[in-house]
């Protein structure tokens, strides 16, 4: 029990778990719920507020918490599980990159036809190739017709992309030919565009047929007016709140046509 804790982030030395965020998108005075998943899903975890974040996998709170090593940490905030971040928030594209579980309620070890395609090395890092990225290619073009045309990946798997790039570099006087030129503007074989996210997973990569993702809306945006009345007075302050909604998920209707590549090393990370 200790108001300091200890986060797995991506990094050998504290053994964390391949792309774990550690303390990347906690900040002071955020509220969150500390918990199993079970804990969290029953709405029995554990309510703390951030004091400080001391680096990448030390946090500390306002108070002493108990917690054991597997705990899961959410967002929170609110009085019922159902209102957590977390249990409202929309899918990511890595939910459809399974090749065990369920996605949208198809079990993909049924039906593995309705299964990504996971190119992983079981936890152990390899060097990024353009081998490896091609393979990502035609793995969703054989396998389900996949047609390529936007490849995903966190900031730190930039660095890895241009340095796999450095031998293809030409000099002609001052003037830098071929390789990469444009960092924010990267191209795979000068025809699919790689966008680098800070918010996509450590040592992932993702190779995406844009045709096959939509947003699946229950609605329109609106503000909540359940009670006849969209401002509420906020209590014990002198101001009005409204809250405005938005019910939708991201789709994918045949994840067999993507691709996720997994388990690529970088070679620096985030210090926090």
């Amino acid at each position: 029990s200790s108001a300091t804790q200890t986060i797995q982030y991506a990094g050998a030395s504290s053994g964390a778990v391949s792309g774990a965020w550690g303390t990347k998108f906690l900040a002071a005075g955020q509220t969150v719920v500390i918990g199993t998943a079970a804990n969290i899903a029953a709405g029995s975890g554990t309510f703390a507020t951030v004091s400080s974040v001391t680096n990448r996998n030390t946090v500390v709170f306002t108070a002493s918490i108990t917690t054991v090593t597997g705990d899961l940490v959410v967002l929170g905030g609110a009085a019922t599980v159902s209102n957590i971040a977390g249990a409202n928030e929309m899918e990511g594209v890595l939910a459809a990159m399974i090749t065990t579980g369920t996605y949208q309620n198809v079990n993909v070890a049924t039906y593995p036809q309705f299964a990504g395609n996971v190119d992983s090395n079981s936890g152990v890092f390899r060097t990024l190739t353009e081998d490896l990225m091609q393979k990502g290619i035609d793995d969703a073009y054989e396998n389900g017709g996949g047609q390529i045309d936007l490849i995903l990946a966190q900031i730190s798997m930039r660095r890895e992309y241009i340095k796999m790039l450095a031998g293809d570099k030409r000099y002609a006087g001052a003037v830098l030919i071929g390789g990469a030129t444009n960092v924010d503007k990267l191209k795979f074989n000068d025809t699919i565009p790689i966008k680098f996210c800070r918010n996509f997973p450590y040592y992932k990569m993702a190779f995406l047929d844009k045709a096959t993702w939509t947003i699946m809306p229950m609605g329109d945006v609106f503000w909540m007016d359940k009670d006849g009345s969209v401002l509420q007075r906020v209590i014990g302050g002198d101001g009005y709140e409204a809250l405005l909604c938005y019910y939708a998920n991201l789709f994918c209707d045949l994840p067999k046509a993507n691709a996720l590549l997994s388990d690529i090393s970088v070679s620096t990370l985030p210090l926090s």
